[in-house]
């Protein structure tokens, strides 16, 4: 994903104003986010087993959050872009604070540092510079 994005920069060089600057940016939070949750379960996977499988479905989350994007039928909400679409991916933890609640009594540790990791690399991300709209979101 990354070295694709590299070389249709390379291949194309873009003007400093283009998009595609921003969009690497985007691709960079799912980068970061995907290999640090994914990574981090697979460390953990023998110690426990419960944060294991919270970090694993973390890093899906994340992944899942490109497949969202083209989902044009999804309501907007009165949202602008990306922030909408930021806000999908949560909605598809609120199943995993339910399930912890239900069988912990409580919401498992790694699921709300997982989820705050994820909210402040994606503002660090947006307010580095990220696109506001990428392509035209019908809503």
């Amino acid at each position: 994903m990354w070295m694709v994005s590299i070389h249709v920069l390379i291949a194309n060089y873009p003007p400093v104003e283009s998009f595609l600057f921003d969009l690497i940016l985007m691709k960079l939070y799912a980068i970061i986010t995907f290999a640090s949750s994914f990574s981090w379960g697979m460390l953990i996977k023998k110690t426990d087993s419960t944060a294991h499988k919270r970090l694993l479905f973390l890093a899906i989350v994340v992944l899942l959050q490109a497949a969202i994007e083209r989902m044009h039928w999804l309501p907007m909400f009165g949202l602008d872009y990306p922030f909408i679409f930021f806000i999908y991916p949560y909605m598809l933890l609120i199943p995993l604070f339910i399930y912890d609640l239900l069988t912990l009594k409580c919401i498992h540790k790694i699921a709300l540092v997982g989820a705050a990791f994820i909210t402040i690399v994606q503002l660090t991300v947006q307010q580095s510079g990220a696109p506001l709209m990428v392509w035209n979101v019908v809503g």
